[in-house]
């Protein structure tokens, strides 16, 4: 059993996560977080220490859910065991951040959202990238 403050701990205030991995969420503030850790090079030996301490755990990418006690992990639906949606993005490129254009499954895709039963299946979602804005593209 967890001790008290023990930041992998999962059900102690936090959902979907514990104190040790909302730690590094701070999407807005990446360098203000930094300095809070004192600096670049400490932030960094920590997050290192944060995977390894991860790693120990068996709480890894691909492994985190089947890992997780949480009730909800064991009812997921067997209609996601192999399927696969693959995601293909063409013209590719630092530069091209813009989505030109997007098929889900053979049919276009007017907007940045589609519906759980569109993947569930299985497909493909596949994007053309540009490095101009398309005026026309998910505004629908």
């Amino acid at each position: 059993m967890a001790t008290v403050g023990d930041p992998c701990q999962y059900e102690s205030g936090f959902i979907e996560s514990n104190a040790a991995q909302t730690s590094w969420f701070v999407p807005h503030d990446l360098r203000g977080l930094a300095l809070l850790m004192g600096g670049k090079d400490k932030a960094s030996e920590k997050l290192n220490s944060a995977f390894e301490v991860a790693s120990k755990l068996d709480f890894t990418s691909g492994k985190a859910h089947a890992n997780e006690l949480h009730e909800a992990y064991s009812r997921i639906p067997d209609y996601y065991k192999g399927k696969s949606f693959v995601i293909e993005v063409k013209n590719n490129k630092p530069e091209n951040y813009f989505i030109q254009s997007a098929l889900i499954n053979g049919k276009p895709l007017s907007g940045p959202w589609f519906y759980h039963d569109e993947i569930t299946g299985g497909g493909k979602l596949i994007l053309e990238m540009g490095k101009d804005k398309n005026q026309k593209w998910g505004g629908e």
